[in-house]
């Protein structure tokens, strides 16, 4: 599902687009999609070639879907006919130092997706709104002052605001100024392998959650329709491997012959949200501004509820004159910036905890406190407090 190159009418002109978007993911499409409803002259530059391979476990939750149901007009079922949803299980399980420690089901399924495709269906919709898409165009650098985006290949774009939506590595960061060092503390490594159905030691039917093959994080092995995904985050201490730790995590589960296999790694943002998201006529939406949330990872929420925000903000500086720092803050401050901020408290205490010996009192919270977890996960709860949304 290769999102379609229209005819751009800016090309070979000196005209300036509205807003110009780096990076195809979920923020960049939503971004792109919701300027272009409220009719501002759209680019999306995406570096690589679409669809392409994006290191994700690729869960869907509940507050995902009625986002994606509110932008998207497209429900659940609309995504698994369409096979953008390509497996769902009410089931899950939690392991914990090797041993299961629950396995239960909820009453809302988790849906999963592969991320090559899902990204790949966001940005037609983005496209078909009227959207220009420059897909396998990577942006070199970046003048935010100027509103130049100089591309990789030769060449520039004008444009009245910037949105860097280009993940963990993001270039349009990089002009922001920030502190690379102070950043690089709240990254975490990921690791991830897609192992087909047929080659997997046993059958899966459900996700599973892992604690304890890596310090400050865990493992995941998430069904798909035609293959296990298998993955292992966080940051591991001095002196230890991710590759070497993922190997072992690997053995754990019964998969031992690894020859052949393509391990792919990535920086995960857990626990570095910028202060602030702007920074002249820039601003940041998804990975690229660290949103992504500290104790399950989970960042597709976040990526399109930033994008949805960043056009709205856009949209308000180009027709209203309302700064775009004050109006991108608000509308982010309660669903995102505050989950996020909740959320690293809680990781915090995990991480003391564990820190400390006291992983029974966290075995203990996981067990009696998993309904709780799991409405927090699909946004029933919030972080803040685990007082209920919906």
């Amino acid at each position: 599902m290769e999102p379609e190159q229209d005819a751009d009418p800016h090309v070979g002109e000196a005209a300036v687009y509205d807003v110009g978007i780096v990076g195809g993911g979920p923020a960049g499409a939503t971004a792109a999609l919701c300027a272009a409803r409220r009719g501002l002259s759209v680019i999306v530059l995406e570096a690589c070639p679409v669809p392409r391979r994006k290191l994700c476990g690729g869960l869907l939750s509940r507050k995902t879907m009625d986002i994606v149901k509110r932008l998207y007009n497209a429900s659940a079922a609309d995504l698994t006919e369409g096979g953008i949803i390509n497996y769902s299980s009410a089931g899950y399980e939690i392991h914990f130092g090797g041993v299961l420690l629950c396995c239960d089901r909820y009453d809302y399924p988790f849906h999963f997706t592969e991320r090559a495709v899902f990204d790949a269906w966001l940005l037609e919709k983005a496209r078909k709104a009227g959207a220009a898409v420059r897909t396998g165009t990577p942006v070199r650098a970046v003048d935010i002052d100027a509103g130049v985006l100089t591309l990789a290949g030769g060449g520039t774009v004008r444009c009245r605001y910037i949105v860097g939506a280009d993940g963990a590595n993001s270039v349009v960061r990089k002009a922001f100024g920030v502190d690379r060092r102070q950043w690089s503390r709240g990254v975490a490594s990921t690791v991830e392998v897609r192992i087909p159905r047929s080659e997997y030691p046993r059958r899966v039917e459900h996700p599973e959650v892992h604690v304890g093959p890596v310090p400050e994080g865990y493992g995941w092995v998430f069904p798909n329709r035609d293959a296990v995904v298998v993955g292992l985050g966080g940051r591991p201490a001095e002196g230890q491997n991710l590759a070497r730790l993922f190997r072992d995590f690997l053995e754990t589960l019964g998969v031992r012959d690894v020859s052949g296999m393509a391990f792919r790694g990535h920086p995960l943002p857990l626990g570095n949200p910028l202060a602030s998201l702007t920074c002249g006529r820039g601003l940041l939406a998804g990975d690229a501004g660290g949103l992504v949330e500290p104790v399950f990872g989970e960042g597709i929420y976040f990526a399109i509820r930033s994008g949805e925000a960043a056009a709205q903000s856009v949209t308000e500086a180009l027709h209203g004159g309302a700064p775009i720092h004050s109006g991108y803050a608000g509308a982010l401050r309660r669903d995102v910036c505050a989950e996020i901020a909740s959320s690293r408290r809680m990781q915090r205490l995990i991480f003391l905890l564990d820190r400390n010996g006291l992983n029974p009192l966290v075995k203990w919270g996981i067990r009696r406190g998993r309904r709780v977890l799991l409405d927090v996960i699909h946004g029933r709860r919030s972080f803040q407090f685990f007082r209920k949304l919906a």
